[in-house]
């Protein structure tokens, strides 16, 4: 199911159908208790209307069904024949369904319900079909009724009908006769026999766990607590990961006490050897090696029961100005907790000493989780209430919030909160396991069923539509390389999977589906995009060539130029947005293939237009070349007469009076003349007009 889309189940009392026997209401009020342990109930003004929210079909069909026959059975006379006089209504609690008045029995919606019948909004059942959630559900059949919204919902055999646990041993280790043990939970030992004071934050079962159905981890579970010594005995700090995983009914004992490890002595030594700032890190792997030297010391004789060497350990270190006093008082605490004593001050001193907010929600954990062992539950609760001032988002504080909600009753809003909690693997395996919800199997149980389908579900939707991302992205593929082989490969795996109820396996296969549909649409994205970027470049192409069209100054010489360039951009225009989600394996060639051809096309006119170019430069260059010369030859001209008369006058004659003379008198006149007008002109020609080209390449430049 999608999130908040739960069932609500509404039961009305007929007070005129019970006329005349005061045991009815006491009845239906039991009803309500029974009903309440698998489902929340929701507050209502009207006496004869209870109202309920379950979180799973199967929970709630079956739960109104056996509470149905439990009631008949207890407390109706085997006389009373009839229907018990309630009429009940399941609906869907969700966001766009139409709101019926529940818990008004006034309403036409009741007006035609027979007693003891199951009926159905059409919104629930339409849901439910959508959802494949009616195959969980024995033989059945919906029959019209008078309301065109409502269905009669029969059971071919209403015994077939029962409630689904997925853990059935939960209450194993409370077999004890003993008070719990603070450490795990257990009542079969005291807290200094706990078999988890040996075992170190390296040691997890839990998520291992996970790779087990749910009928292999219930079968290994009560194999392990049927012989508890003999496999707790194998509980060592040494103890490695391979030797968990490959016996089972260890795993199982490793991955119990992991549910309640943050209230265990190898949290603590991982905490106060912790050297960061978030609480989600602490007690994780790769912590630095402890520098404190006493409550390291105190730390290891705690473990080996040496109580007094500890406590000096532990005393030394809270003695001091600058020591690690919240630390200290913790390691106080246990010595205490351990020896029969009371471990409240120390708890508190703990708290009152802490310097950061993660040292103050520890402590008010280990303040909770005493508490509760001490059946001083309000007090316990007001230890989370303080974390939750401190810090709303610390997980364990909300696991605890549930666990203690479950001694008493869990509201629709807990729940919730629940739901989304356990969507994470490791509180779900605890929420799985955890005996101390035993109170509200009922609910734990209807979540974690939720949670688990909704899981399943959500897998195989992500293997869909990996299948569809990969086959949207071969479309657009010419050749397949290493990495399209590789999702092809995931894909075929993915294909074979069987869940099998291993929730492990369903998570794996869901991040796997997600994943490779994510780098499907990832490829395909890249490669849209690539055509986009190539359209870009073609565009901008022809926008230069048109630029450089609008300003040739030959555009007589070159009109097919100009039709070719209008061609191309008429053809650009026919390339269609190709988008993400586009999904069109004919258009995708079409434009392929389009952007090819104008490629192809639009190199030509650019070939063409450097041949343009070349001509209007040699074209400019002659022009220019031309004016220089008969610039160059004017100067050259000037320039010999004025030679050939101070050459004239430096010889003692006087040119300026008799001109012509002065050039007849000037040897080689003819000859320099000719040298300075054929070849001086053309060669001065030549260079302003390379400075003048030079000159225009440097401005275009600025």
């Amino acid at each position: 199911m999608q999130k908040d889309h739960f069932i609500t189940v509404a039961l009305h009392f007929s007070i005129y159908a019970a006329k005349g026997d005061s045991n009815w209401p006491f009845i239906f009020k039991s009803l309500g208790k029974l009903l309440s342990q698998n489902g929340c109930e929701i507050p209502t003004q009207k006496k004869n209307a209870r109202v309920f929210t379950f979180f799973h079909p199967n929970t709630a069909f079956a739960s109104v069904q056996a509470s149905l026959q439990y009631v008949r059975r207890k407390y109706v006379s085997r006389d009373y024949i009839k229907p018990l006089p309630f009429r009940i209504i399941f609906h869907l609690a969700a966001p766009n369904t139409v709101e019926l008045p529940l818990d008004d029995e006034s309403d036409e919606t009741w007006s035609f319900m027979e007693f003891g019948h199951f009926y159905v909004t059409k919104f629930l059942r339409d849901y439910l079909e959508q959802h494949h959630l009616l195959e969980d559900l024995p033989e059945h059949s919906f029959k019209r009724t008078e309301n065109i919204k409502i269905l009669d919902l029969e059971f071919n055999d209403p015994a077939e009908l029962k409630l689904k646990l997925l853990f059935p041993n939960r209450n194993l280790p409370m077999k004890g006769t003993g008070k719990n043990c603070f450490y795990c939970g257990m009542t079969n030992h005291k807290p200094a026999e706990c078999p988890s004071r040996f075992l170190t934050m390296e040691t997890q079962g839990l998520l291992d766990l996970g790779s087990l159905t749910f009928e292999e981890i219930d079968k290994v579970y009560g194999s392990a607590f049927a012989d508890f010594p003999r496999y707790a005995s194998s509980l060592t700090s040494d103890i490695t990961p391979e030797e968990i995983r490959k016996k089972k009914e260890i795993m199982a004992l490793v991955s119990f006490f992991d549910v309640s490890s943050v209230f265990q002595l190898r949290f603590f030594f991982s905490f106060f050897g912790y050297y960061g700032t978030s609480w989600p890190q602490l007690g994780q792997k790769g912590q630095k090696e402890i520098s404190n030297l006493p409550l390291k010391a105190g730390y290891d004789y705690l473990v080996k029961g040496r109580y007094q060497d500890a406590y000096e350990q532990f005393a030394t270190e809270a003695a001091k100005a600058s020591g690690k006093l919240t630390y200290a008082h913790i390691g106080l605490a246990f010595i205490a907790m351990e020896q029969g004593a009371d471990m409240t001050n120390h708890l508190g001193n703990a708290v009152t000493l802490s310097l950061t907010n993660e040292e103050k929600i520890y402590s008010f954990l280990l303040l909770s989780r005493h508490y509760h062992t001490t059946g001083e539950n309000q007090k316990a609760e007001k230890m989370i209430s303080r974390i939750n001032k401190l810090d709303c988002h610390c997980l364990d504080a909300v696991y605890r919030s549930i666990q203690l909600a479950a001694q008493n009753q869990i509201t629709l809003e807990e729940a919730k909160k629940f739901k989304n909690l356990i969507s994470e693997k490791k509180y779900f395996m605890s929420a799985l396991i955890d005996p101390f919800l035993t109170p509200a199997r009922g609910i734990v149980e209807s979540l974690l069923l939720y949670v688990f389908q909704t899981n399943i579900r959500a897998s195989r939707r992500h293997y869909v539509n990996a299948c569809n991302a990969h086959k949207e992205l071969m479309i657009l593929v010419d050749e397949k390389t290493e990495i399209h082989e590789k999702i092809e490969k995931t894909l075929h795996e993915l294909s074979e999977f069987d869940p099998a109820g291993k929730y492990s396996k369903i998570m794996t296969a869901a991040k796997k589906a997600r994943d490779t549909c994510t780098l499907c649409n990832n490829l395909k994205a890249g490669i849209v995009k690539d055509i986009k970027i190539q359209q870009a470049r073609i565009e901008e192409r022809i926008r230069q060539l048109r630029l450089f069209w609008k300003k040739y100054p030959f555009p007589a010489y070159f009109k097919k130029f100009s039709r070719k360039l209008i061609s191309q951009s008429r053809e650009v225009s026919k390339i269609r947005p190709l988008d993400d989600k586009e999904n069109n394996e004919v258009l995708f060639k079409k434009n392929k293939e389009l952007l090819q051809k104008i490629d192809k096309a639009v190199s030509a006119l650019e070939k063409e237009r450097q041949r343009m170019e070349s001509l209007q430069n040699t074209l400019e260059y002659l022009t220019v070349f031309f004016g220089m010369l008969l610039i160059s030859e004017g100067i050259m001209v000037c320039g010999g007469i004025a030679l050939i008369l101070i050459t004239s006058a430096l010889l003692g004659g006087k040119p300026w009076t008799n001109p012509v003379g002065a050039f007849q008198a000037m040897p080689r006149v003819k000859e320099i003349m000719f040298v300075l007008i054929i070849f001086a002109a053309p060669v001065l020609a030549l260079l302003l007009t390379m400075k003048n080209s030079l000159f225009k390449k440097m401005k275009k430049k600025m």
